[in-house]
């Protein structure tokens, strides 16, 4: 799998750097099927602020606010490196459920998860999106490989949802 997204995303950084996209932030987004498939979704070519955790979990000097304010004070920032050894992922918790929030996800079990933010209060009522559900929140998960991250998510998809029914994560 993890040989699958570079060589995606090295293709893609192939097309795009004679058109000027070097020497700025950019990110590659992909789905990665059940199947073994790995399907592109999209490109941002900014600092995507949302994934900063991940980057500051899995690279040496992957902190982007850092580097944004070298940016910005005309200092070139320190190159991000892999950490050795290390994979991520972020996993969305998304619902297509209509209800208190504390109904779809068991807000304990979640507190003792670290990296993972909620959106909202266990009260908060929800009522979703036809089209995409509603985002309850997310966790970062980081391992050796793409299949430790995938199992470790399975583990804490079973503890923390309540209605996997309407609560659609990879696997369901």
């Amino acid at each position: 799998m993890e040989e699958k997204l570079w060589e995606m995303y090295q293709t893609i950084m192939d097309k795009l750097i004679p058109l000027g996209f070097n020497n700025q932030f950019l990110n590659v987004e992909t789905f990665a099927l059940a199947n073994g498939e790995v399907r592109f979704m999209e490109i941002n070519p900014r600092m995507c602020r949302i994934i900063s955790d991940l980057f500051s979990n899995t690279l040496e000097n992957g902190d982007l606010l850092r580097a944004s304010l070298d940016i910005a004070a005309g200092t070139l920032p320190k190159q991000a490196k892999t950490k050795e050894g290390v994979y991520g992922i972020k996993c969305y918790l998304t619902t297509f459920g209509q209800g208190r929030v504390g109904d779809f996800i068991d807000y304990d079990a979640m507190s003792l998860i670290p990296n993972s933010s909620l959106h909202f209060s266990d009260d908060d009522v929800i009522i979703p999106d036809e089209e995409s559900g509603s985002m309850i929140g997310y966790l970062v998960l980081t391992g050796r490989g793409y299949k430790e991250c995938m199992d470790e998510m399975e583990i804490i998809k079973n503890k923390i949802l309540k209605r996997p029914d309407v609560s659609p994560w990879y696997g369901n």
